[in-house]
């Protein structure tokens, strides 16, 4: 969401010439969406409502399971009741004055559980507006022929490629895919195994017909030229890193019992790919050894819940209840996350592959080094401005995270080579790149 969001951003303030537009499986086809909504999108003031919006993806299904998926918006209420009345209930709400609404919040608030807390409502506690699929778009289709279409979304789960190749002969548009990674299919067992089927489907198929492929890293360009030869063809590739600004937000004061410069930080999804459980077994080595508590020493970990992740984040609410050292913060907004990278003593990152690794750049823009693995794309953004280690060397882990909690002066050998070389592109260098790179693109 990040790029789509600074994309987004920067074609709202600087290019009119460009539009917005969404694939609709309802009708099969690119709708234009208003322009007048998409700041709302990209801020997270909208809750969109896709309920009974089939799923366009081409995996096998049982034939009455596919009728389903065809008839989802009318079976909402068998399906998914508690959604369905959260949704009743909202559009009685809207049409009430504001002094009358407080007892339909009331009911409301009694089906809501975190899911549906996180969907309605900010991290400030502000609710979202709630505006429903067909609404976001403009009455006249968008002019595709001879256009260029820049996809830099989950192209893969929301759309049928067979589709997308007869649209694209049809209107005759180029289309320019960012590419994040390739790791459903290097590495299957970190997803859901439909996901991992719908994946490699979809990008078997969009070497045929992508015009080019915008990579983050030169090991993601790597990784798609490989899969292409597998399948004996090729395709057009570039590479074009992720931006990083600081957050132009209020700072928000440390929670609990944080300290400033008295704790590692580890912001990243909670999935089973992200290493979380490497930097747990340590962490309960660190305080068997009693190295936290002597030093005043705590662990953070910021992001939401993944998938298969169930019996992780259950020993993450123990241990922050427990006398752990411990901090998971999965809703922290920008104020605070900006305090966090700030105050941080050192920043973790342990993931076992990556496309690219953003929050290693958000932490050297913030001048703080991490401890980092040596896996995927990570090496490239780390160079030598901090330390990579591999990410399935516990022992390697473990020494140095006990040598940086023990001697601040390690880390800050690393925090001086930031300080002087580190230098990041701001977002709307790299959108004005992306749109360059997709309007150069080959047909």
């Amino acid at each position: 969401m990040r790029v789509e969001a600074e994309l987004a951003r920067y074609v709202l303030e600087r290019r009119p010439d460009i539009g917005f537009i969404v694939y609709d499986s309802c009708v099969q086809e690119y709708r234009l969406i208003m322009r007048s909504v998409v700041p709302d999108m990209i801020g997270g003031n909208l809750f969109i409502d896709f309920s009974g919006i089939p799923d366009p993806r081409s995996v096998s299904r049982p034939p009455v399971k596919a009728v389903l998926n065809r008839l989802d918006r009318r079976l909402l209420y068998f399906r998914r009741p508690r959604r369905a009345v959260i949704l009743m209930l909202e559009r009685f709400r809207v049409k009430r004055p504001p002094s009358r609404r407080s007892h339909i919040e009331f009911v409301q608030s009694l089906f809501f559980n975190d899911r549906y807390r996180r969907a309605f409502f900010d991290s400030d506690g502000r609710r979202r507006s709630v505006v429903e699929f067909a609404d976001l778009f403009e009455a006249k289709p968008p002019a595709l022929k001879g256009a260029t279409i820049l996809a830099p979304g989950a192209e893969w789960n929301t759309k049928d490629p067979d589709r997308i190749r007869y649209l694209k002969e049809r209107d005759g548009f180029r289309l320019v895919m960012i590419c994040y990674d390739l790791i459903p299919i290097l590495f299957p067992q970190f997803y859901l195994p439909r996901d991992s089927e719908v994946f490699v489907n979809y990008f078997r198929k969009a070497i045929g017909f992508v015009d080019k492929f915008v990579c983050i890293s030169n090991c993601t360009a790597r990784d798609v030229v490989r899969f292409a030869e597998e399948q004996g063809n090729s395709c057009e590739t570039s590479v074009q890193p992720l931006g990083s600004d600081l957050l132009e937000t209020d700072d928000a004061p440390l929670p609990g019992t944080l300290k400033a410069r008295r704790y590692a930080l580890f912001v990243s999804t909670i999935e089973p790919r992200k290493n979380h459980a490497l930097l747990h077994r340590i962490w309960r080595r660190l305080l068997d050894a009693g190295i936290p508590q002597r030093h005043d020493f705590q662990l953070v970990f910021v992001g939401r819940p993944g998938w298969s992740t169930d019996a992780l984040l259950r020993q993450f609410a123990e241990d922050a209840r427990g006398d752990c050292n411990f901090h998971y913060l999965p809703n922290a907004g920008d104020g605070l996350l900006k305090r966090l990278y700030q105050d941080a003593a050192f920043c973790l990152y342990p993931s076992l592959y990556e496309g690219f690794g953003l929050p290693v750049i958000e932490a050297f823009a913030h001048g703080r080094a991490v401890i980092a693995s040596d896996a995927g794309s990570i090496p490239e953004v780390v160079q030598d401005l901090s330390l990579s280690l591999d990410p399935k060397d516990e022992e390697a882990w473990y020494r140095t995270m006990l040598q940086w909690i023990e001697d601040p002066s390690t880390v800050a050998s690393y925090e001086a080579r930031i300080a002087e070389r580190f230098v990041h592109r701001p977002w709307s260098e790299v959108a004005q790149k992306y749109l360059a790179e997709a309007e150069t693109a080959p047909n």
